[in-house]
């Protein structure tokens, strides 16, 4: 029976990422150049989100004295030389290192891409981002903000962002709920715990509007 060629070894996207973004993987010379568009990265995400297959990543372990090799992302990397270049699931791996870990990439023209991606934690849908994101406190604007958040508390962030605009002075309907959500720590609870009190929120801002429209 002769030498296999490949070997299966399952891995985890995370480890992968973190290889990538380490530059221990990186890409050969005959690779084409990042492709994709956001909407891609939209539906990869939900695919995965959804558990459906996305297919194979290909690596081949790089030789010694191979010197056309080069890495993914514009970050710093650790490895001056992968050690594995990928063969097959560029694409995959550089949205997702874009998106998730909101590191920019290189199109096919050579210029640098940003690629954010928008979620909807209560309906678990991706959309490609726009500005209304920013605005809407229902969304995270920035999924990589979320991937991030232990380095710069962007879900905290988030949080007080919603808190601000519903308890906006501007609005007559809004008043009397920042005082109290202070005093919970509102942005600072365990997200469960923020979605209940949110409900709570939204339920009391629906029944001060409507008493206000029958006056």
């Amino acid at each position: 029976m002769g030498k296999e060629l490949f070997t299966n070894i399952p891995s985890k996207i995370g480890d992968l990422l973190a290889d990538v973004r380490n530059g221990k993987i990186g890409l050969p010379d005959l690779q084409r150049p990042f492709v994709w568009k956001d909407n891609k990265a939209r539906d990869l995400l939900d695919s995965m989100m959804k558990g459906y297959p996305i297919g194979y990543v290909m690596l081949w372990q790089s030789p010694e004295d191979y010197e056309s090799a080069g890495h993914i992302g514009g970050n710093d990397k650790i490895f001056h030389a992968p050690e594995a270049l990928v063969i097959d699931g560029q694409q995959r791996l550089t949205v997702l290192l874009a998106a998730i870990c909101g590191i920019k990439v290189r199109d096919k023209d050579y210029r640098e891409r940003t690629i954010r991606i928008a979620f909807q934690p209560l309906t678990r849908e991706f959309a490609v981002w726009t500005p209304a994101y920013d605005r809407n406190p229902e969304w995270v604007s920035a999924i990589s903000e979320v991937f991030q958040a232990d380095e710069e508390h962007a879900v905290s962030k988030f949080r007080k962002q919603f808190i601000k605009i519903t308890t906006s002075a501007n609005s007559p309907v809004w008043f009397g709920y920042l005082s109290a959500l202070n005093v919970l720590d509102f942005e600072n609870l365990p997200y469960p715990e923020f979605l209940e009190w949110r409900r709570k929120l939204m339920a009391g801002i629906v029944k001060k509007a409507y008493r206000k429209l029958c006056e």
